[in-house]
Formats: structure tokens, C-alpha cells, sequence
């Protein structure tokens, strides 16, 4: 942008303070569009204008069709799951650059994906739609038991069920419709394997895979997902097979900008793609790819709208980081206490602890329910993991566990 010249003009659908803070400073007006309770009084700072409303409102569709007439915005972009929708519609509409409408409505819904991959012969974990136990029995005929049943809309490991035995159908079914009311069922193959995930960054349809991430979950029955480590302990030949891998789904669905997110699990037999999103993975994996790679995914992004070429350029920064979450029985909380001495650790990236004295914890079902974690960096990521359990020694927390005496929970 040439000094004196105006700031372009984004639309940005959902975010936090610290991506204000980034577009700002790379020099861009934001108009933000975020829900109310989640606005803060600092993020006012950074934004040019604010609309408080829910991120999948179709009205906002016809609202900025008034306002990019007025002043016509030069860019739209969500980095959220529940945003990208509503992006993608605005940059048909408005034709602002931005990513395109098919490879979002393509990767959230994980049946559409799938069914996507088998039309263009691209690698694909067997799957099936459906609706009640018949069609799953009918497809546990074909491959056999385990399989995974989950809603196709599903995100942050909600509702997903290993099905072992054929009395589980019913029940998982079940809760399932009535968490997704009229979505779509996808039973799949279940796959042994590694679970990994492919960090990468897209600019006009051209694909740098930066970063391949080890992923840790509770296993079944619900793999919630525990933590993660960067760099990959994969071998190389396996970490470039996964981002060709990733960059050749990109190159299938379309995607155009920005950052995207790509789960896989590495078997025996090869690599299976679980699910990928146009948009940074979550539990701050974008703050370990920074810290391990030097890549900021969201100013790159930024200086790609403004100048037309986002730098490129990543490496091994030397460093490693992990994150694990706080895993905690059912029960109430009867002493917490050490939070102030956790957070003040030098050697502590970032932590969050989301429980209360003398309230109870979360189930742990799904990632919304975890109880806080801690992000670390060290020289390799079992040390960003050896520091990680050392400052959980700082915290002491006693849960008294329902049906169960008060107990001391070893972090």
C-alpha cells in the first residue's frame, strides 16, 4: 500500500483480538461482524466498524449489499468454522476476492467431501449416508466391524461414536439426531492409524504446506482431541507424503486463500484424509506453526489482500511447541489453587484454565467441554512436553468425583 493512499477495506467474519490487532497493523479498515457477548472492549480499538450479530445470519448477506455500495470493501475473510459460510456467500455477491462459495460448502459438510472425493477417484475412507440402524448394519455388512458414526455438519469432535458392537447403533444414532436435528449421518470405515494434520497456506490457488502436526486424542469413544506436538515425529518421506497429500486436496475442492487445516490419519496401507477445512486448525495450532515455522498464517493472509503477494517464506525456526489439555474426572472442584503461579511461568507460552472452585468440571465429550490448557515451546517437543508437566505441578486441583470420596487429580 503507498503511503498516504487510503487503508483497504475488509470484511471480517468473527475473530478475536489478536487478529484485529494483526490486520490493523498490516494496515487494513476492518469491518467486523461478531456476536455480542464475544466482542471486548480493547477490540474496538482495531476495527474500523462493528456489527454485532450471529456469523450465519442471512441478513448480513443484504446489509453489506447497502453498505459496499455506499463504500465499496475490497476484501472478506473468516478464519472461524462457524464464519467461512457466511465469507464465501459475501465474496460471490460482492465479487471481492476472497475464497469461492464450492470448496466451503464442500469441506463443512464432511458426506458432500466424501462423496466429492469418490466422483473424482480421490483417495477416500468408505463411508456411507445414513438415516437409521438398517443402513448402518447394511454398510457394517461391507467392511466389517469397527466403524465410526458421526453427524456430517459435526465439528469439535461433537457427537462422534466407535461403534464396536451393533447395540451401540441405536443409542449413537440417537443422540446424535437429536444434537443435529435434520443434518445428515456419516458412518465410516474405522482406521487404525497416526493422526496427524497438514497446516498450510494457499495464495490464487497456489499451495505451501508448512507444517504437519502430531495429534493425541482420548480414543474412544469420543476422540476428543488431548494435545498436539510440532514438528511431526513422522519420518520425512511420510511428512512430504502428507502434504502432497493435503496441497492435491486443495487442488481438488478449489481452494483460492489463505490458510487451511487437514486432518489425517497414516496407516499401514496409506493415508486416509479424515477432514479439511479452509481456515487455521484450532487449539492454537496457528500460534505453534509461528513459533516453529516463523509463518504468521493470519498477517500473510493480510498482506496477500493488500499487496497481491503474501511472503511466502518459512523454515524450521529450531524451536518446537505443544499443547496439552486438562483432563479431569466428573465431579466438583473442591480446591483450586496455583492458576497465578502457572501463568507467570517463564517457560509457559500460553495457559487457560477453565474451572472454578466449587463448580463442577465438563464431561470432556467434546472440545468444548475441555477444562484449560497449557502451551509450551522447548528445543524438541518432548521437551515443549517435559515443560508442559512440570507446570502442571504449579496447579493443585481436588475434585470430589460423583459417587466418589474427594481426590487429589495429578495433572
Amino acid at each position: 500500500m503507498k503511503a498516504g493512499s487510503p487503508a483497504k477495506r475488509m470484511i471480517m467474519i468473527g475473530g478475536w483480538t489478536e487478529i484485529y490487532q494483526k490486520a490493523q497493523a498490516a494496515g487494513l479498515a476492518v469491518t467486523l461482524v461478531q456476536e455480542k457477548s464475544k466482542v471486548k472492549p480493547e477490540d474496538l480499538a482495531y476495527v474500523d466498524e462493528l456489527i454485532t450479530s450471529s456469523l450465519e445470519d442471512p441478513i448480513l448477506l443484504e446489509l453489506f449489499d447497502i453498505l459496499h455500495r455506499d463504500r465499496p470493501y475490497d476484501c472478506v475473510v473468516s478464519f472461524q468454522e462457524m464464519g467461512v459460510l457466511t465469507a464465501a456467500k459475501l465474496k460471490e455477491r460482492l465479487n471481492l476476492p476472497g475464497n469461492p462459495l464450492f470448496p466451503v460448502l464442500t469441506t463443512r459438510d464432511k458426506g458432500r467431501m466424501r462423496a466429492y472425493m469418490k466422483e473424482r477417484q480421490f483417495p477416500s475412507v468408505p463411508y456411507a449416508i445414513v438415516a437409521a440402524a438398517a443402513d448402518v448394519l447394511g454398510f457394517i455388512d461391507e467392511v466389517e466391524l469397527p466403524v465410526i458414526l458421526k453427524p456430517s455438519y459435526g465439528t469439535g469432535s461433537a457427537q462422534i461414536y466407535k461403534i464396536t458392537e451393533v447395540g451401540q447403533i441405536a443409542p449413537a444414532l440417537e443422540q446424535i439426531q437429536a444434537a443435529y436435528s435434520g443434518g445428515d449421518i456419516l458412518v465410516e470405515k474405522y482406521i487404525v492409524g497416526t493422526e496427524i494434520s497438514v497446516e498450510g497456506f494457499t495464495w490464487e490457488g497456489r499451495h505451501t504446506m508448512i507444517a504437519v502436526t502430531d495429534k493425541f486424542t482420548t480414543g474412544a469413544p469420543h476422540f476428543v482431541e488431548t494435545g498436539h506436538n510440532m514438528p511431526s515425529s513422522l519420518p520425512s518421506d511420510k511428512i512430504e507424503e502428507a502434504k502432497l497429500l493435503a496441497a492435491s486436496l486443495m487442488d481438488l475442492i478449489g481452494h483460492q486463500y489463505g490458510p487451511s487445516h487437514t486432518e489425517i490419519i497414516v496407516a499401514e496401507d496409506g493415508m486416509y484424509v479424515v477432514e479439511t477445512h479452509t481456515r487455521v486448525g484450532g487449539d492454537y495450532i496457528f500460534e505453534m506453526v509461528e513459533r516453529v515455522f516463523g509463518f504468521d498464517l493470519f498477517t500473510q493472509t493480510f498482506n496477500g489482500f493488500i499487496t497481491g503477494q503474501p511472503d511466502l517464506s518459512n523454515g524450521f525456526t529450531g524451536q518446537a511447541a505443544a499443547i496439552r489439555y486438562l483432563q479431569l474426572p466428573p465431579g466438583e472442584v473442591s480446591v483450586l489453587e496455583g492458576v497465578d503461579r502457572l501463568k507467570q511461568r517463564p517457560d509457559v507460552v500460553r495457559c487457560q484454565i477453565d474451572v472454578e472452585q466449587g463448580k463442577p468440571t465438563k464431561p470432556f465429550t467434546k472440545s468444548l467441554e475441555r477444562n484449560g490448557f497449557i502451551l509450551a515451546q522447548g528445543s524438541t517437543p518432548e521437551e515443549a512436553v517435559r515443560v508442559i508437566e512440570q507446570a502442571w505441578s504449579d496447579l493443585q486441583i481436588e475434585v470430589v468425583e460423583q459417587g466418589a470420596v474427594q481426590s487429589e487429580i495429578p495433572c
